[in-house]
């Protein structure tokens, strides 16, 4: 029961970093998209909170996030927003991590959690 309970988080967490990367890529690349402050700071904030979260000690998760936190550390909202370029850069060099994440979770479990109440 507790394997399942550590195989459950670090799949959350590995989830759950993967879908803020993947609309993270999604958002800045190709034509220029509509985004809000959060596209960023919900990846910061998972970021900040990693190290309490990572119950697991999951290195190829760590690593994914480290370098997200290292393409991401000083980049302004309001400058991805008005530098094209900037973005570009930003969104080929997240895509790496996603798909460093891709390839974690291949063959994962996947659970359906459903709502009680």
């Amino acid at each position: 029961m507790v394997e399942e309970f550590r195989n459950t988080a670090m799949t959350t967490l590995r989830t759950t970093f993967a879908e803020m990367v993947n609309r993270t890529v999604e958002r800045l690349s190709g034509e220029k998209k509509i985004f809000r402050d959060t596209l960023i700071g919900n990846i910061r904030e998972f970021v900040n909170g990693f190290s309490t979260m990572n119950i697991n000690d999951d290195e190829e998760l760590a690593a994914a996030v480290d370098k997200c936190n290292r393409i991401l550390n000083g980049v302004s909202i309001d400058a991805t927003r008005s530098n094209e370029q900037l973005r570009h850069n930003i969104a080929n060099s997240v895509q790496a991590v996603q798909g460093q994440l891709a390839g974690m979770m291949v063959g994962a479990p996947s659970r359906k959690l459903r709502k009680v109440g």
